[in-house]
């Protein structure tokens, strides 16, 4: 039975006092969740608990309280916790760009060789046919594979500042489609555009063009054959909005918080750099990067500040 109930777990668990004073706590899901997380016994538990559609982590305390009574506290660590879980990650990731760096750096001078060793036999079997022949151009455009791998890693280990000049993101977006034309074919993808907000302004359009290079190709995987993807810009505050929409089967849910790690991919020849390397030029142009998904699609995001 509650015996009391205090204004604070009103507002931490969305039940008010004087419907619960008086009953039994398990006739409330949440209290329910929070007395049997403590009643077997020990003093201190961490719990996550969804409450309104958000997940909340609580730090619960119980104490022994006027005979049989169990007192307990309950203070919400959402927020610390998923500081603590970010300055960790950011951390991390840190680690992580200098290791890929000095990797990348360490493959590429015996890649180099291989490379033109492998370029001196192609000219020498030139033209003769036969199996040879075959074996040396798989090894070079292995090595092409891997050569992109390395600018890739190179890029999210030590990403160069953003070299800005006047220019409009509809051009950017165009070039990159042009790039894709192929793959968009391959698949009969239509691309419908508008470029309702399109303002000259400063920007790097070398890494702007990888951005939505990144994110058409995304949006390209995802899509159906005889589908269609569609881009538009907008005014958004002071800046500008650009939105890249596909009509997939959206991006798994135990998926969407891993998106932007480094390494993480659901594809088969993927590297998994991709959307992290966008993010970086993105936040290296103050801007940020994001997603919203469900079954029928995905639609990524990007905000550009003009100043």
């Amino acid at each position: 039975i509650v015996k009391e109930f205090n204004r604070a777990c009103e507002e931490l668990l969305g039940v008010r006092k004087k419907d619960v004073i008086g009953k039994r706590y398990t006739l409330f899901p949440h209290l329910k969740e929070i007395v049997e997380t403590v009643k077997g016994g020990g003093k201190f538990r961490e719990k996550k608990i969804k409450i309104g559609g958000n997940e909340k982590i609580f730090h619960i305390f119980s104490t022994p309280f006027n005979g049989d009574d169990l007192l307990i506290s309950v203070e919400d660590v959402t927020e610390e916790v998923k500081l603590l879980e970010e300055k960790r990650r950011t951390e991390a990731l840190k680690t992580l760009g200098m290791f890929t760096t000095g990797v990348a750096h360490e493959i590429r001078n015996p890649l180099t060789s291989i490379k033109g060793f492998a370029q001196i036999l192609e000219k020498r079997l030139e033209g003769k046919g036969g199996d040879e022949e075959r074996y040396i151009k798989t090894i070079l455009s292995e090595v092409k594979r891997l050569e992109n791998i390395l600018k890739d890693l190179l890029m999210y280990g030590r990403p160069s500042p953003p070299n800005k000049i006047m220019t409009n993101i509809s051009k950017v977006i165009r070039d990159s489609l042009s790039l894709l034309n192929e793959k968009l074919k391959e698949k009969n993808i239509k691309v419908e555009i508008d470029f309702e907000y399109d303002p000259r302004f400063s920007f790097d359009p070398k890494q702007m063009e990888q951005v939505f290079i990144n994110l058409i190709l995304n949006a390209i995987d995802a899509s159906e054959f005889n589908s269609k993807i569609v881009i538009r810009t907008k005014k958004a505050q002071s800046g500008i909005l650009i939105e890249v929409k596909d009509f997939g089967f959206g991006i798994k849910e135990e998926d969407r918080e891993k998106i932007f790690m480094p390494f993480f991919t659901t594809k088969e020849k993927g590297t998994g750099l991709g959307l992290p390397i966008s993010q970086k030029i993105v936040e290296m142009h103050d801007g940020r990067i994001w997603f919203n998904s469900n079954k029928d699609g995905t639609t990524f995001f990007v905000y550009i500040p003009i100043k």
